[in-house]
C-alpha cells in the first residue's frame, strides 16, 4: 500500500516555497524543548506559518498531521494581527482542553499568546512554540501626531527657505526717489552728485564750469 500524499505546510505556495507569515507555530517533539526541524513528510509536523487576520484551525488534520483520534479536529483556533503584533487563541473543542504554558483553556474562553507561549493540543502533547519571524520585523514608519507633524513640516520649510538666496523686488527708481526728497533723505545718486560738485582743488565746481 502506498504511503499517502505529503501535505506542504501551510503558506506553502504551488511551486513548493513557503511564504513567510508574521508568526510560526513550531512544533516541540514529546518530551523534548528543543522545536523539531521544519519537514512537509508526515511522520514529522510541519511548522505552521500565521499570516495576518487569517484564522486557523488547529487539530486533527492534514495541517497539523496529528492522526490522534482523542484529538478534536476542531481543538483550536488561532489568529495572527499585525496590527497589535499578537496572537490570539479561541478554544474550540468542549470535550477536551487545550493548554498554554500548562494552563487549560476551557470552552468557550481565548487568550492572547506572547512569543515564547507554548500551546499543547492535548495535556503535554502536541506543543507548539510561538515564535516570531522576520517578515513581523519589518514595521511601517510611525507617524508623529498632527501638532508634531504640522511643527516639523514648518521647521523643515523655513530652513529650505533660509537657504535660498531670496530674490528682490523689482525696484521703482523713480518712486523710490521721489519718496526719498519728499522725505528730506538723498539717495545714493544725489549722494555722488553732491560729490562731484567738489574738484580736485576743494572748490566747488558747477557742471558748467562757472
Amino acid at each position: 500500500m502506498a504511503p499517502p500524499e505529503a501535505v506542504p505546510p501551510t503558506g506553502a505556495s504551488a511551486s513548493g516555497v513557503v511564504n513567510q507569515g508574521i508568526f510560526i507555530l513550531r512544533p516541540v517533539e514529546e518530551g523534548k524543548k528543543e522545536a523539531v526541524v521544519d519537514d512537509s513528510s508526515l511522520t514529522v509536523r510541519p511548522i505552521i506559518h500565521l499570516f495576518d487576520s487569517q484564522a486557523l484551525v488547529l487539530g486533527r488534520s492534514r495541517l497539523t498531521h496529528i492522526r490522534d483520534i482523542e484529538l478534536s479536529r476542531q481543538q483550536a483556533r488561532v489568529t495572527a494581527s499585525a496590527s497589535s503584533e499578537t496572537v490570539e487563541i479561541a478554544q474550540l473543542s468542549k470535550q477536551q482542553p487545550s493548554y498554554v504554558n500548562g494552563h487549560p483553556l476551557l470552552y468557550p474562553w481565548s487568550r492572547t499568546l506572547m512569543v515564547g507561549d507554548t500551546v499543547c493540543l492535548k495535556k503535554n502533547q502536541h506543543a507548539y512554540i510561538l515564535e516570531r519571524t522576520t517578515a513581523a520585523l519589518v514595521r511601517k514608519p510611525v507617524l508623529a501626531p498632527l501638532d508634531i507633524a504640522s511643527a516639523a513640516c514648518k521647521k523643515r520649510r523655513t530652513g529650505t527657505l533660509d537657504l535660498q538666496t531670496p530674490s528682490s523686488p523689482p525696484s521703482n527708481s523713480s518712486g523710490a526717489k521721489k519718496k526719498s526728497r519728499q522725505s528730506g533723505q538723498f539717495t545714493p545718486v544725489d549722494l555722488v552728485k553732491q560729490l562731484n560738485i567738489f574738484g580736485s582743488s576743494g572748490k566747488i565746481t558747477t557742471p558748467g564750469g562757472v
